[in-house]
């Protein structure tokens, strides 16, 4: 019973494997706009001094003058209490 639950497994995790490979993946050419685009990542946290998202969004009109064609917003976590720098 162990074995034939153990084959069953290991067979679900190949069938789905080997069907990707066969070339069913999708067209992963980028857009051709990706090769010009200026990206400039931000953290919003450091971005300003009241640490807000509109900070950022008040700026977009003066990052598109300077070129910038994507904002990478940097992951956006809730600053802990317990243990933090100065507590």
């Amino acid at each position: 019973m162990r074995r034939l639950l153990g084959l069953t497994l290991a067979l679900s995790l190949l069938i789905p494997a080997s069907a990707a490979l066969a070339g069913s993946a999708p067209n992963s050419t980028p857009p051709s706009w990706v090769k010009s685009a200026n990206v400039y990542e931000v953290n919003v946290r450091q971005y300003s001094s009241n640490s807000k998202l509109t900070s950022v969004t008040k700026d977009i009109p003066r990052l598109k003058k300077m070129g910038v064609k994507v904002l990478w917003l940097m992951p956006i976590f809730p600053i802990g209490v317990e243990r933090r720098l100065g507590s």
